[in-house]
């Protein structure tokens, strides 16, 4: 089992033997420090130094929650400046995988629908909708998570703005036929690949810190 698989393990183990409130918190925290702001590595550490602060807190009769109250953006903030920030690799590969699995689903969904017949057809706004709802909740969700007021609506805007094509596209009703298998092999090709070279590369993100997360699980 890799570094990251035992770390992880262990967080999940002691963040339920926390009070409700400082898993929610945790959670919560962890969230906002999405692939957009920290490596996954990094983000178990630090998540492991918050349930670390979370038994402190308990021993001394009070949680990690009421110390910290709602206002833990800026503590956020400080701790995203001091990590090694995100990793590109990790992002580029993370949402290739993510977009290549969405595809397969609609395609597994379509072919189921029409029989699994040779060739199925696809609605032409699929070349809009699961681009677009990729951008949504794999692009803009993170990047957008921590602001506030007017620039929190940002995101919506800028999807309402790119929506406004595809509803023409749906009063069309067009299609294009497709052969199914191949069709299938691309995408389902793309996303082995990238969970390979993901997990290859968040093994390099870790393999110099062996000894630390052995010292952590203890």
């Amino acid at each position: 089992m890799n570094v990251l698989k035992l770390l992880k393990k262990a967080n999940k183990k002691q963040l339920l033997q926390l009070t409700m409130d400082d898993y929610v918190l945790i959670r919560d925290i962890m969230k906002k420090m999405n692939i957009f702001k920290v490596n996954s590595y990094d983000a178990l550490i630090i998540q492991r130094d918050l349930i670390g602060m979370a038994y402190e807190m308990k021993l001394r009769g009070t949680s990690l929650t009421q110390e910290m109250g709602d206002g833990f953006d800026d503590f956020i903030q400080d701790v995203i400046k001091n990590s090694r920030g995100p990793s590109y690799w990790e992002i580029g590969l993370t949402l290739l995988k993510q977009l290549s699995l969405m595809i397969v689903a609609f395609i597994v969904i379509m072919a189921w629908m029409q029989r699994w017949s040779p060739n199925i057809a696809l609605p032409t706004y699929i070349l809009l909708f699961v681009p677009l709802s990729f951008l949504n909740s794999g692009i803009l969700s993170p990047i957008f998570i921590f602001e506030k007021g007017f620039k929190k609506h940002i995101q919506y805007i800028i999807i309402v703005a790119i929506y406004i094509p595809l509803i023409f596209q749906w009063h069309l009703r067009s299609r294009f036929t497709v052969p199914t298998i191949p069709t299938l092999i691309i995408p389902i090709t793309v996303f082995v690949l990238t969970y390979w070279g993901y997990k290859k590369h968040m093994s390099n993100l870790s393999k110099d810190a062996q000894s630390l997360v052995e010292d952590l699980i203890k």
